[in-house]
């Protein structure tokens, strides 16, 4: 497994991959994962659900300063 890691390290450092650490609790790991892929795709995507979540950040970020603008 150790060789099976730093083979995976080798690949996302040459890919300039984004590499998560999975260490716990499986959902916590499965929702840092979806949140990393959506932010990325949504920084480089323009798409009506972007707009959407766009128009009114602080229904979803009420406690987010940033978030309202």
């Amino acid at each position: 497994m150790a060789e099976q890691r730093a083979l995976y390290a080798e690949i996302a450092k040459a890919r300039h991959l984004c590499v998560i650490d999975c260490a716990g609790e499986m959902a916590e790991a499965s929702d840092r994962i979806v949140r990393e892929v959506l932010t990325d795709y949504e920084d480089n995507f323009g798409t009506l659900i972007n707009g959407l979540l766009l128009s009114n950040p602080g229904q979803l970020n009420p406690g987010d300063r940033e978030a309202m603008g």
